[in-house]
């Protein structure tokens, strides 16, 4: 508990370092619970999304454990769907909620595919999940100053009804471990680009674009880790 604690404290200095590419202390190496035979280290649940790499002295981050970490610091009222990637090393780290989201495109003998996508989280139709942060007493009491009382009884009305309104919390994101190859290309997008062009239309725009590039590549290794 006592090393948790002391994680959680200095996680923005570990994000900095992560990127940075700065290695973390041997303190922190000795401190962290024992590694497994791989080398590697979870926290415990809700930090199990923050792993050090003793043999390379090096935190990995995930996005899930980055967004709960943005969320809890989010004080501006209102609601979003979320996604968050991180690369370690040739793995891409997806954490997905709501109806934006991503798909990988990888060619072979020249024609592009898709071997992962994500899928989009419905409560129901045309109600994506979503982190939301609802008004509190004083918000509305700004926003009668403001003269803004149409807005407030409006507001009133739905907070009424909160319990009907969609409060997602970051935990309930889908998350994806794809494992990458050179020539891959990632798209993410919100859900007014994937809910407009078909799949096939998508991969046509790619294979034009890539195959106007020198050597039919989008970016080189060192462009897309930099």
């Amino acid at each position: 508990e006592k090393v948790r604690k002391s994680l959680e404290l200095t996680l923005e200095e570990e994000i900095d370092r992560k990127m940075n590419a700065e290695k973390v202390s041997q303190k922190m190496i000795d401190d962290w619970p024992s590694a497994t035979a791989d080398g590697t280290q979870a926290l415990p649940a809700p930090q199990k999304q923050l792993t050090l790499n003793k043999k390379h002295h090096e935190v990995e981050l995930y996005p899930t454990f980055i967004l709960q970490k943005a969320f809890s610091k989010v004080s501006a009222v209102g609601s979003a769907t979320a996604l968050v990637a991180i690369l370690n090393k040739d793995e891409l780290h997806v954490a997905n909620l709501g109806d934006s989201g991503f798909l990988i495109i990888r060619f072979k003998n020249g024609e592009p595919y898709v071997p992962y996508k994500s899928k989009e989280q419905q409560h129901s139709f045309n109600i994506p999940f979503q982190l939301s942060q609802l008004p509190t007493k004083a918000d509305l009491e700004i926003l009668l100053k403001m003269g803004k009382k149409e807005e407030v009884q409006k507001l009133r009305k739905i907070l009424r009804k909160k319990n009907n309104v969609c409060q997602d919390t970051p935990d309930a994101a889908d998350d994806y471990t794809v494992p990458l190859k050179d020539g891959d290309v990632c798209i993410s997008a919100s859900d007014g680009v994937l809910d407009n062009p078909f799949q096939h239309e998508i991969l046509t725009l790619v294979k034009e674009y890539r195959a106007k590039q020198p050597g039919h590549h989008i970016l080189t290794r060192a462009q897309a880790t930099e």
